[in-house]
């Protein structure tokens, strides 16, 4: 991850805070995590959350174009679930209580966490406590409120935390960058490229309209921000 963010604190578990500028590509370098997790501890479970299965879905779908780039077939391939040799496996899960509930997992990861409910946060930590299991919550801050922020903001225990902002992420060019300041709002423009946990509570931008990753090669960056992801955890274990 470029750069590697002065914000980033070393905290004790439950687990690490994302907060990416909203075209990182975040979920494209989290789901490389969920395969490597799943690749190399036999029969652990990873279960991907976000606030709609089809965002969710999309975690599967990258991790399964991972194992295609290793040359690594999956046991099962299904929609949401990805098994892969050894009995590891991916899960995605809609952001909601009911549906995460009953989950025993090694890695849980809740992407675009500040649209997922505060019910779904709750149910989340059960989940890895008999696994002694870690939690990445991914996402563009929207606002002062909400699970995410909390946790953020330290009203919710203590995690790892890392920014990367646009600056940061080697993926946009200024000029994109500038467009992007002159069509939005300075809250919101703060908000989803400079990661900014602003007041205004109005998103522009919902998390359902991102298809960061569709059909898009992972970068060097991405490569990078998954590696760290990996260290920073390897380092909280």
């Amino acid at each position: 991850m470029a750069g590697g963010s002065a914000a980033t604190t070393a905290q004790a578990r439950p687990g690490l805070l994302l907060a990416a500028e909203t075209r990182l590509g975040k979920s494209t370098s989290t789901s490389a995590l969920a395969v490597h997790r799943a690749l190399t501890r036999p029969g652990a479970v990873v279960v991907a959350i976000a606030p709609t299965q089809r965002q969710a879905v999309e975690i599967v779908a990258k991790g399964r174009e991972h194992l295609r780039g290793l040359g690594i077939k999956p046991v099962r391939d299904a929609q949401t679930t990805l098994v892969v040799p050894g009995g590891g496996r991916v899960v995605a899960l809609p952001g909601t209580a009911g549906s995460v509930r009953g989950y025993a997992a090694s890695l849980v990861l809740i992407d675009e966490a500040a649209w997922v409910a505060a019910d779904c946060w709750t149910a989340v930590r059960p989940m890895v406590a008999a696994t002694n299991g870690d939690i990445i919550a991914l996402s563009t801050p929207n606002g002062q409120s909400g699970e995410f922020w909390r946790a953020w903001d330290g009203a919710a225990g203590s995690w790892w935390k890392v920014r990367v902002p646009w600056h940061e992420s080697g993926r946009l060019s200024r000029q994109v960058i500038e467009e992007e300041r002159a069509t939005l709002s300075a809250d919101r423009f703060a908000a989803e490229y400079e990661c900014e946990f602003t007041t205004s509570s109005t998103s522009i931008i919902r998390p359902e309209w991102i298809e960061t990753a569709v059909a898009t090669p992972v970068s060097d960056a991405q490569r990078a921000m998954a590696d760290r992801l990996a260290e920073i955890m390897g380092q909280a274990a």
